[in-house]
């Protein structure tokens, strides 16, 4: 008779690093567990607590001292509104003489003339040059550059044409003065207006 077959013995089998978890779960899992909570508390829990904090994006403190500011110039403003209303026309007139809503270079030569003619000057010639920028520091105020110049007088004529243009309604700088020998005189001017918003 033949000899019984026998099965075969399966080789020993080394464990791998399933069976090692499998057999230390808890631990695993706990730390596991430990490093989603980090993860999740530095990654969304802190963030949002110090937005909360001391100048953070939510910070009551800071928004209420923001507002407190704001309604501040608010009432400010309010309150010169009120004050520009009640002018007068006349002075209100006066003011936008001063400080004209457009560069209105027609009214610029206008007043040079007039005050050339009051100081016993005759004006030459004219040069205007409307910038479209602001003026440093004064973001909603442009200048007009003016050249002028005049003949037919002295230097106290000079000097009248001067205190005219002080004493103008119409804002005047007096950039350069340039004297010739002929009598005549060359002055760069800049006058302003308001920027159109």
């Amino acid at each position: 008779m033949a000899a019984p077959i026998r099965p075969l013995k399966a080789a020993p089998r080394r464990p791998s690093a399933l069976d090692a978890v499998g057999r230390n779960w808890p631990g695993v899992s706990v730390v596991l567990a430990l490093a989603i909570l980090a993860s999740g508390y530095f990654g969304l829990v802190h963030p949002v607590f110090a937005a909360f904090r001391d100048g953070g994006k939510y910070d009551v403190d800071a928004k209420r001292a923001a507002l407190g500011e704001r309604e501040a110039k608010l009432t400010e403003l309010e309150a010169l509104q009120r004050q520009f209303a009640a002018l007068s026309r006349t002075d209100t007139e006066r003011l936008e003489r001063f400080l004209p809503s457009e560069a209105d270079v027609p009214a610029v030569i206008t007043a040079l003339e007039e005050l050339s003619r009051l100081a016993g000057l005759q004006m030459l010639a004219v040069d205007t040059n409307p910038r479209k920028d602001s003026i440093a520091g004064l973001p909603s105020v442009g200048g007009t550059d003016v050249a002028v110049s005049l003949a037919g007088g002295d230097y106290p004529k000079l000097k009248a044409f001067v205190r005219n243009l002080e004493g103008s309604l119409r804002l005047f700088d007096v950039t350069a003065v340039a004297f010739q020998q002929s009598g005549a005189y060359s002055l760069n001017l800049r006058t302003y207006h308001l920027l159109a918003r």
